[in-house]
């Protein structure tokens, strides 16, 4: 419990970091400190205060009640599991959450997380998510097609990009990567890695791609939300996870179209109906897609064919995103028919 200033009697979460002889440990708390503080959002885990004293670094963070979502995936007999329909608004938060830090901190700067996974996600008592541990996040300039990141290698097994894993140039498709890893762990309701008997790690990924190329997404989803799942949105959410996994980071979709699209979900789950008007819940979206034009969007794998045709507005702006084919959606081999 904690008193001091605006923040009194609140209660706090404190992580104490181990820093070693070498120093190890200081390059965490920094990175952490210095994201925290300058660059907040709704769906960023609040930094309320920290002690920097005599090799003692004690960060004390904004209370998540509900604790990180990988407990929630790995215990089976919790009863308190989120719903479809939260575990959906998660997901749109954590996506949001990597639109602002990837365009929206700074007109010069972006930020990139290194770490996305589910245990990584916080939860509050209202389920809203809250994204966390900026230990390994990097700053790097805006302007991505004359400048990367370089820097040695970090992140989780599983979750990072192979192109970066390879090169050790970090980008924001590659935070991307490894978000297509994390959709794919809410839909299966498992870890990315699974430690087997005979020490042999089996990672989703892999098992999720294979089953989506062969049309066999609905075989591993987690059954606690099977019944709520529509197979459309099974479908939809499940080609978005699918392409954010793409091995060329050119294919993997920007974050807003990530955001848009889930948007774009949820809206239809809500209303049961399609080709609607869709109004955009991203409060935060005030900026054109990235890549520029609409054939840059998140592609729609959809059977029969048929012509597509959505507009999503945006609440905070005037910018309006057509979503719109005028030829049949065409998937990857393979892809899942309905």
């Amino acid at each position: 419990m904690l008193s001091w200033g605006n923040h009194v009697n609140q209660l706090v979460a404190i992580k104490r970091l181990h820093v070693t002889e070498v120093g190890q440990g200081t390059k965490e708390f920094n990175s952490e400190v210095t994201m925290l503080s300058k660059y907040p959002h709704k769906n960023v885990i609040t930094l309320i205060g920290f002690c920097d004293d005599n090799k003692e670094m004690i960060l004390v963070y904004e209370y998540a009640s509900r604790g990180s979502l990988d407990s929630y995936l790995t215990d089976t007999t919790r009863p308190d599991r989120p719903s479809w329909t939260q575990l959906l608004k998660i997901c749109i938060d954590v996506a949001s959450a990597l639109d602002y830090l990837h365009n929206q901190v700074s007109q010069n700067y972006r930020i990139i997380h290194r770490d996305i996974k589910s245990a990584n996600v916080l939860l509050d008592e209202s389920w809203n998510a809250k994204l966390a541990d900026f230990g390994f996040a990097k700053i790097g300039l805006a302007n991505q097609d004359t400048s990367f990141v370089i820097t040695n290698v970090a992140g989780t097994a599983g979750y990072c990009d192979p192109q970066y894993l390879k090169t050790g140039f970090l980008t924001k498709e590659s935070d991307v990567y490894s978000f297509g890893v994390f959709l794919f762990e809410v839909l299966c309701g498992r870890m990315e890695c699974e430690q087997r008997y005979n020490d042999e790690r089996r990672f989703l990924h892999h098992l999720a791609r294979t089953c989506y190329k062969n049309g066999e997404i609905d075989k591993i989803i987690d059954n606690r939300i099977r019944k709520d799942i529509k197979p459309r949105t099974l479908l939809k959410f499940s080609s978005i996870a699918y392409q954010c996994l793409e091995k060329s980071r050119e294919k993997r979709p920007p974050i807003i179209e990530v955001v848009i699209q889930l948007n774009q979900i949820q809206l239809e789950d809500e209303t049961q109906q399609g080709n609607t008007t869709l109004r955009c819940s991203h409060r935060h979206c005030n900026h054109q897609s990235p890549r520029g034009s609409p054939e840059r969007s998140i592609r729609n794998y959809e059977d029969p064919p048929r012509t597509i045709q959505h507009q999503v507005k945006v609440e905070s702006s005037q910018v309006e995103y057509a979503l719109t084919s005028k030829h049949p959606p065409r998937g990857p081999p393979g892809s899942m028919n309905w």
